[in-house]
């Protein structure tokens, strides 16, 4: 990206994740950026909690680490505390697109400046397998925003959220019949579901079709 500031990811490295103990590296939070047409201003912001198959999308001006940490300041202030953020979100891993390069950003605390709410890893440069659990995730997402039909720019929070709910509501025989909604438990406050605008659908009613937002994809 012309002129994108060096990132010093010194104690951020992938390296500095797995050597993390095992009960943070299960807590893993993987971040990452689905795209639609080159052209776009928009993009997806997809954050996957990994140890319940969950993810939550959020749309974001493309290429932006000030969007980026504006949406973690969202999330945070949902949470109603540092802790339940930090409780969640704790452990993020990201990958070195420049939407993720304001780690500082990214790590305070909104609502108790001076304080860290999470801890920002990078994976490898071009290794996004480091981070397969977000890719196959994506998957569910494409079936709805196919990779290169798909305008970004025609989605609004409200379409992306709809996304959001349809993913998460999808049971899947490798989960053992569950979504990731019902894998999720307790683990998110309905406050956060509230402002995002998710909720859980019957699984009856999922669609994973291009259909769904057939407004924002060529057919």
């Amino acid at each position: 990206t012309p002129g994108r500031d060096r990132v010093d990811r010194t104690g951020r490295t992938f390296d500095d994740f797995k050597a993390l103990p095992l009960e943070d590296q299960v807590r893993v939070v993987q971040g990452d950026s689905v795209e639609g047409f080159s052209t776009n201003e928009n993009d997806i912001l997809s954050l996957h909690v990994v140890a319940r198959a969950f993810q939550i999308y959020l749309l974001k001006k493309h290429a932006s680490p000030k969007a980026t940490v504006i949406w973690f300041d969202v999330v945070e202030q949902a949470c109603g505390s540092r802790a339940l953020f930090e409780a969640i979100f704790g452990i993020l891993l990201l990958d070195r697109g420049v939407e993720f390069d304001d780690w500082e950003g990214m790590e305070r605390s909104c609502l108790e400046p001076g304080e860290r709410r999470c801890r920002v890893f990078y994976c490898d440069a071009m290794k996004s397998n480091q981070e397969s659990e977000a890719e196959r995730n994506h998957e569910q997402l494409r079936r709805i925003l196919p990779k290169g039909r798909s305008d970004f720019d025609k989605l609004s929070a409200y379409d992306v959220a709809t996304c959001c709910c349809h993913v998460n509501s999808y049971p899947s025989a490798n989960r053992g019949g569950q979504s990731p909604f019902e894998l999720l438990g307790g683990l998110l406050p309905q406050s956060l579901f509230d402002e995002l605008g998710l909720a859980r659908l019957d699984p009856d009613s999922v669609i994973l079709k291009p259909y769904l937002m057939e407004h924002a994809v060529e057919q």
